[in-house]
């Protein structure tokens, strides 16, 4: 059977405005990856896509230039295992697994989902509420809360209005907050006392990368029901996935199939 690789780069207008702490976008440039085979079945594309991260070093022009650089290899039969040693994680190797995921699905006349997981049912997945004015976050949250999962996007220095106006609108989703880093040592605790009164289920990012382990033990965790964790940007599995959360006591939200280090402690499933 023989492969070959494409890459090209596209750029998305985005509805509006994207907002987080770190700034805002009104449009998303994406790398794309497509493998291209043929074999006794036919010909069949793979397709697979990413969105280079700045604050992660990354850039299209690297990206791209990464997902090109595995053509040889990919021509020369490298596979989704193979891969995790040829490429570092990162937006490149997501594009490029992605599309091989799909290639072997439209051989296979399977679902990605069917492949990786046979017996898996629907999961929920949540809808991002962009970071803007009280008001407006809340009318996003009113016109998205017979959604089950909302991920609220915060962290400046005054989110408590934010957070009440999100809940006011939306009173039965369960409710994620990601602030991106943006929270410091002076405004967590308010925010805290806040995110438990309003039932928020987990804080994703509070602090920025190595906060945590800066100023541990934090003292709010215990006292809000947060378990203890470090705010860093996890960009690999063994970074430990719990690392870059904080669930809120009762929170039921998991990142992957295994449990939160503090669910295991409690006895939690």
């Amino acid at each position: 059977m023989s492969r070959h690789l494409k890459v090209t780069t596209e750029i998305f207008p985005i509805a509006g405005a994207f907002t987080i702490s770190r700034g805002s976008k009104t449009e998303a440039h994406v790398v794309t990856c497509t493998i291209a085979a043929d074999g006794p079945a036919g010909p069949a594309i793979g397709s697979g896509e990413c969105v280079p991260y700045a604050r992660y070093g990354e850039s299209v022009e690297g990206v791209a230039a990464a997902i090109a650089a595995m053509a040889d290899p990919i021509a020369q039969g490298l596979d989704r295992e193979g891969l995790r040693s040829a490429m570092p994680a990162g937006a490149a190797r997501n594009a490029v697994d992605c599309a091989l995921w799909d290639l072997e699905a439209k051989r296979t006349g399977q679902s990605v989902a069917s492949l990786i997981a046979p017996d898996a049912g629907p999961l929920v997945t949540a809808f991002t509420i962009s970071l803007a004015t009280p008001e407006a976050m809340a009318a996003q949250a009113a016109a998205n809360a017979h959604r089950p999962l909302l991920k609220v996007k915060v962290g400046t220095g005054e989110d408590e209005s934010r957070i009440r106006a999100v809940r006011q609108a939306a009173p039965d989703s369960t409710i994620l907050l990601d602030a991106n880093e943006g929270w410091t040592a002076q405004t967590i605790e308010r925010h805290l006392a806040v995110a438990e009164e309003t039932r928020i289920a987990l804080i994703e990012q509070p602090l920025k990368a190595g906060a945590i382990r800066a100023s541990a033990p934090f003292p709010s965790a215990r006292h809000h029901g947060l378990a203890h964790g470090t705010a860093d940007a996890v960009t690999t599995v063994t970074q430990a996935r719990p690392s870059c959360s904080m669930p809120m006591r009762g929170g039921r939200h998991r990142r992957s199939s295994a449990t939160w280090p503090w669910q295991r402690k409690r006895g939690s499933p």
